[in-house]
């Protein structure tokens, strides 16, 4: 959620990412998610440029005139140049009002789709005054036609999955107990840096290293602790593997993971992008990233994650970003 801090780009987020913040904008808008009132366009500039953008449905100006309490009324059709304008004005319970205008072609057309284009310009209009009233920066569905892109799906389940935070707690009457912590730098752990040059060097392929076997090679990687017969912080037993346990291990885990996904992040910001992958109808490059990760690292594991990353780099060194993106391609086909 930093990315939208920082650039204000949507098209950084995971689509984890995307949901939640979904969900935290209908809730500050009073809007029903479940409804989804809300739908992402996933955009393609003249320069090839994507961009990922939140508008508003129908049924969002629905709900945030119930909730405002709001009225709008129309101005009288207005036809000038084949082009039929409308105006809206918005009205809350106090009085304060503002506008906006709709517009639709009419040239070259008679019956039915005459009477579809009046009406798409009232639409517009009404929709346009009630999102631009509340504040809400948003889109309208009319306005995305003709964009070039595709609307990104949102998957029912993604959203009903959905947990929100837990609030937060509310403060005890306790006086509160001061806690320090002291890092021992003896506990330095050097599988950091055995980790570290193969997450942003493609060549080797990334691995994951073992914990220590034995208790020699648990000396050699924890240093002296492990010699002082005081330190019940390390218990090693040299028949099994499995019995050995160290809190570093885990720690490291999750800075590893964070490469990865700081790499993987490089790959569907800029490498898709650079190799011209294009979005399909109704799966934009942001959900074609998704069904291929989905695929590759069903168990979303930290070595599923590092051998995708490896069969990436692979294929970026043999055949650039155009390969990365015919391999993706042909693995969601």
């Amino acid at each position: 959620m930093e990315s939208i801090v920082v650039t204000g780009d949507l098209i950084l987020l995971s689509a984890e990412d995307r949901v939640k913040f979904y969900v935290q904008v209908c809730e500050a808008m009073h809007l029903d998610v479940r409804t989804r009132p809300l739908q992402y366009f996933e955009q393609i500039d003249r320069n090839g440029k994507h961009s990922l953008i939140l508008y508003a449905l129908r049924n969002a100006s629905v709900q945030l005139s119930h909730h405002h309490g709001l009225s709008v009324s129309l101005s009288k059709p207005e036809i000038q140049q084949d082009v039929v304008i409308f105006t809206a004005t918005v009205t809350d319970m106090p009085g304060r009002t503002d506008s906006a205008v709709g517009a639709q072609s009419l040239k070259g057309l008679s019956g039915k789709d005459y009477a579809d284009a009046i009406m798409a310009a009232q639409t517009k209009a009404k929709r346009r005054a009630i999102l631009d009233f509340v504040g809400s920066g948003l889109l309208d569905e009319s306005e995305i036609e003709g964009m070039n892109g595709a609307p990104v799906e949102m998957k029912s389940d993604l959203i009903d999955s959905y947990v929100p935070p837990p609030p937060a707690p509310v403060p005890s009457s306790a006086p509160a107990v001061e806690v320090s912590e002291v890092i021992d730098p003896g506990l330095h752990d050097p599988l950091d840096e055995k980790l570290s040059p193969s997450i942003f060097n493609p060549n080797p392929p990334f691995e994951i290293q073992p914990p220590p076997p034995t208790e020699k090679a648990a000396k050699q990687y924890y240093g002296n602790k492990m010699t002082d017969p005081g330190n019940t912080a390390f218990s090693v037993n040299s028949a099994s593997v499995s019995t050995f346990e160290s809190p570093a291990v885990s720690q490291t885990e999750s800075q590893t993971m964070d490469q990865i996904t700081a790499r993987l992040n490089t790959y569907r910001r800029d490498v898709l992008q650079r190799g011209g992958m294009r979005p399909a109808k109704g799966l934009g490059i942001a959900a074609k990233w998704e069904k291929f990760r989905a695929r590759k690292v069903a168990e979303k594991t930290v070595e599923e994650y590092a051998k995708l990353l490896s069969e990436l780099d692979a294929v970026l060194a043999k055949s650039g970003d155009v390969g990365v993106v015919a391999f993706i391609e042909k693995e969601i086909a």
